[in-house]
């Protein structure tokens, strides 16, 4: 499609890539910092409980579990720096990050569970890190991976109650695993029914912790997209109302001396018509006329100035300031392209379910957007193709579709077709304000524009509008 105007001007999908690729490093770095804390904290634990509480413990086993951990934690993040310094892209780079943090805490999960074992198992306190392990995969993961911490850590934790190597200070709970207790047919002691309430309390404990952290999440992540979006929508009204003011401004100031320049080409312009009349058939006639014809294009190209910026004024001003009506879309959609030159090879499609649906939009600012939309793909398509305006409708959307059977656009011309004065067509058939007042116009409504073309095939135009915007 030939095109006015892009999406260069809004926030570019690259450009939240980049969001969140820098909110995964965040993370990977808070988690390498907390491992490292963890290991701390574990050596300053087995201290404190060997020598001030006196109590003994397999120093062995449990140094080894925690020099382990401290080990992986360099790996790690040597690793880091590396990988997300590498070339791949954005995508690449947080898909395998995420994996990668995933595959740790779970190597962490199991860390623990070799220290509990070797510590007295379930009736150790610090069995409620569990819990830890699973609020920072339901934060830092989201769905799959916490769900998948949970199911783990249940289980590692109900393995405890089967088996464990005995912590003397907290008593010989041999005899009251539940592989004991099977044994014993049954027959639960009150120590029995604490531990199997603790398991069971962990289970529900865990399935609440991922479920309400997930919904948060879930509702701040769309609470900032939509933040986001407005932002974006503020940005994008700022930018048109500037437009309409440096337009406006620019049809003022430069009013007077293009008037001043058209009355003196006009003069000029008399003046030689009497001199080459004066001299017919003189060696200066044909200079005298050259010239005339010279002042005429001088004035031609002052109007289409004056044409260029009253334009200018008149659709930007115009779609900043129109008031909301609600519209039929068939009446709307027929009464915007019967008028539109070229109209002999536009196709509508809509169907009657789409035609009787309402919008509550800017009439004027939408058919401007939409003929702007149209007359791009009639100049991109061949004058025997026709250009097709397809309209369907859902429970919650109302799209228009505009195909066209042009060339198509290469890509990095697609990134542009919006920018404001960036345009493909011929010197003088455009300005490069038509896609990007558009686009305005329709963000403006709550709505979006979307375009998808390929080389040799053409160009398919997507105008998304929601419907109850009352």
């Amino acid at each position: 499609m030939a095109h006015d105007s892009d999406s260069g001007v809004f926030p570019s999908a690259p450009a939240a890539d980049e969001a969140i690729l820098e909110r995964t490093r965040i993370n990977l770095s808070w988690l390498l910092k907390l491992r490292s804390a963890a290991v701390a904290g574990q050596l300053a634990t087995v201290c404190f409980v060997t020598a001030v509480l006196d109590i003994d413990l397999p120093l062995q086993s449990l140094l080894t579990v925690v020099g382990i951990a401290a080990i992986s934690n360099v790996v790690f993040e040597v690793w880091s720096r590396r990988d997300l310094q590498s070339g791949q892209g954005r995508a690449w780079k947080r898909g395998r990050t995420n994996r990668w943090m995933g595959c740790v805490m779970v190597f962490d999960l199991f860390l623990l569970t070799a220290l509990l074992y070797a510590s007295g198992g379930p009736t150790n306190p610090f069995s409620i890190f569990y819990l830890v392990h699973i609020t920072l995969a339901a934060v830092l993961l989201g769905g799959r991976w916490a769900y998948l911490l949970g199911t783990l850590s249940f289980a590692c934790y109900a393995f405890l109650f089967v088996l464990h190597e005995p912590l003397p200070a907290l008593g010989d709970l041999s005899e009251l695993s539940l592989l004991a207790l099977w044994r014993q047919g049954g027959q639960a002691a009150p120590i029995h029914l604490y531990l199997q309430g603790i398991l069971i309390a962990f289970g529900a404990a865990a399935v609440i912790v991922v479920y309400f952290i997930l919904r948060v999440s879930g509702e701040l992540s769309r609470s900032e997209r939509e933040l986001a979006r407005v932002r974006q929508r503020r940005a994008q009204s700022e930018k048109l109302e500037a437009l309409a003011t440096l337009s406006a401004g620019a049809a003022h100031e430069l009013a007077s001396p293009l008037s001043t320049i058209a009355v003196a080409a006009r003069d000029l312009e008399l003046h030689l018509e009497r001199h080459a009349a004066g001299d017919r058939g003189g060696e200066n006639a044909n200079s005298a006329q050259e010239a005339v014809e010279d002042t005429k294009l001088i004035r031609s190209e002052v109007g289409r100035c004056r044409e260029i910026l009253d334009q200018m004024a008149a659709e930007a001003g115009q779609s900043a300031g129109e008031g909301l009506t609600r519209i039929r879309v068939g009446n709307f959609v027929d009464e915007t392209l019967e008028a539109l030159p070229g109209s002999g090879r536009i196709r509508v499609t809509v169907d009657d379910a789409t035609r009787a649906v309402e919008l509550f939009v800017g009439p004027s600012a939408l058919a401007r957007a939409l003929r702007a939309i149209v007359s791009n793909a009639l100049d991109a398509s061949p004058k025997n193709e026709q250009v097709v305006v397809e309209g369907r409708s859902t429970a919650s959307t109302v799209t228009l579709k505009v195909w066209d059977h042009g060339m198509g656009m290469a890509p990095e011309v697609l990134a542009r077709a919006g920018n404001p004065f960036f345009t493909t067509k011929e010197p003088g058939r455009g300005m490069g304000l038509g896609l990007f007042l558009a686009r305005t116009v329709i963000e403006r409504l709550g709505g979006r524009l979307e375009i998808e073309s390929v080389v040799g095939r053409g160009t398919i135009v997507m105008i998304m509008l929601p419907l109850d915007r009352e």
